[in-house]
């Protein structure tokens, strides 16, 4: 079991603790903490396009996520091999802001595949308003695998979600409890397209765009097991607690 060495400011003074912790570290990290950067050290830093901008997080902390207006906003991340894996984990805090402009999808994260397809995609279903899981794994929508949640997503509020594969399920967490499964096997195709974030680049009539609020977006190289997806820290406001993490002692500044 790894241990990370976490500094607490309690009451004015220092304590120096270990916890352990089962989560291994995000091959990407974006919690918008007053930049578009990467916070996993890997330099996957994020370039805003459009009118994609900082805002309040879901605890109210000015500049501490990012909003987007539906009309060809997304924040691009260039191509990297880290960024394929055959087991992937995605997570992201968000809020919808409208669901206007209708289309089959509000993207929230994609892995650009091809010209106009997808490596791994999250987004919400505009005709369900459900998340939904997209793994690739041929040529062609039929082919590929999605995991669709049971939760139906309101305008307003804010949702965390965790969605993983481990190579023989897909898994979908919601506000910390497990929402919707399916067994999978697929092999995610992957050709060196880039990561988008809140958008869809190749998409023109400002269909596919997110419309609201993205925070905490991560990209883990593997699939998690529930024990994991349940360590993971998140804003207070949401779930209503926040782990002794990074992600937490971060929002207290």
């Amino acid at each position: 079991m790894l241990r990370h060495i976490w500094i607490l400011i309690i009451a004015g003074s220092f304590a120096l603790t270990a916890y352990p912790t089962l989560a291994a570290l995000p091959v990407a990290h974006f919690p918008f903490e007053g930049s578009f950067n990467d916070y996993s050290g890997n330099g996957h830093d994020g370039n805003p396009q459009g009118d994609v901008h900082l805002c309040p997080d879901c605890a109210g902390h000015d500049n501490r996520a990012a909003c987007f207006d539906g009309d060809g906003d997304w924040v691009d991340v260039a191509s990297s091999s880290d960024l394929e894996s055959a087991h992937i984990t995605l997570t992201v805090a968000f809020r919808l802001t409208s669901l206007e402009h209708p289309s089959n999808t509000k993207s929230i994260i994609r892995k650009r595949y091809l010209t106009n397809d997808n490596s791994y995609a999250l987004s919400v279903a505009i005709d369900s308003q459900k998340i939904a899981f997209d793994l690739n794994r041929g040529s062609g929508n039929p082919a590929d695998q999605i995991l669709y949640s049971s939760t139906t997503i309101q305008v307003g509020t804010w949702y965390e979600v965790v969605t993983t594969y481990d190579g023989s399920e897909m898994r979908m967490y919601i506000n910390g409890s497990l929402d919707n499964s399916m067994p999978s096997t697929a092999t995610i195709l992957n050709d060196g397209g880039g990561l988008e974030l809140g958008g869809v680049s190749f998409v023109h009539g400002h269909t596919n765009f997110f419309h609201g609020t993205l925070d905490d977006v991560r990209f883990y190289n593997h699939g998690m097991g529930e024990p994991e997806v349940l360590e993971l820290d998140w804003c207070t406001g949401i779930s209503g607690t926040e782990s002794t993490s990074w992600g937490s002692v971060k929002k207290l500044f």
